[in-house]
């Protein structure tokens, strides 16, 4: 009797479940399931993914704007190349996430750091970050941006002299435009305040603060 008990209740729990006959409801419940999942993740929550973008950059300040550094007069040019990897998904708004290598830097400078006889050196550096935010509705073609980076400068000499290092910090804020010019190239034109400093590292540190005019031109890769 206690068999045949359990056995009509294990029927009738099963009766009220339900039981998948076929391949398909077998799917149904497959596609149902994965469907819940999705829609327990939070709308707006932020989403990482791959984006890679490779460009190459010209900059140039035909004078120094010291705000933080002491240098006067002095210019800047930088080649380089950058390769953005990855896009945050913010909402409506996408954190572009990218990686930049100087390839040449070039700094013109007065020996005492106003006027009279000029000296130079030359750089290589990296900035292993850059962020690059939309300013504008992000439709994927034009839009105003803002952006700063990160990373450090290695000089061919010490800089401004013996009495300072090779190896230099450098960081940047900058704002610009965004232009379509295909679906797998931009190009950008902007403006960055450039600030390089050894950091206290060396016996003086006059460093280079640069207002440069950037541009760059990207490709999907």
């Amino acid at each position: 009797m206690k068999y045949a008990l359990s056995f009509i209740t294990l029927f009738f729990f099963f009766s009220q479940i339900g039981f998948p006959k076929t391949r398909s409801d077998i799917d149904h419940i497959d596609s149902t399931s994965v469907s819940r999942a999705s829609d327990s993740v939070a709308p707006g929550e932020p989403e990482l993914t791959d984006d890679l973008w490779i460009g190459l950059w010209l900059a140039y300040s035909p004078y120094s704007t010291p705000l933080i550094a002491r240098m006067r007069n002095a210019q800047l040019g930088l080649v380089g190349v950058n390769v953005r990897y990855a896009s945050l998904n913010l909402g409506k708004r996408k954190l572009r996430i990218s990686s930049e290598l100087i390839l040449l830097g070039w700094a013109d400078y007065p020996k005492n750091g106003v006027s009279g006889p000029r000296t130079n050196r030359l750089a290589a550096g990296i900035l292993p970050l850059r962020l690059t935010v939309p300013l504008t509705k992000d439709t994927g073609d034009n839009y105003f941006f803002v952006d700063m980076g990160a990373g450090v400068v290695f000089f061919d000499q010490p800089y401004p002299n013996d009495e300072g290092t090779l190896l230099n910090a450098t960081v940047d804020l900058g704002i610009g435009y965004n232009f379509r010019l295909t679906e797998t190239t931009k190009l950008r034109l902007g403006y960055r305040f450039h600030h390089i400093s050894n950091g206290g590292g060396g016996v003086i540190n006059p460093g280079i603060d640069s207002g440069l005019i950037v541009l760059s031109i990207h490709s999907r890769s």
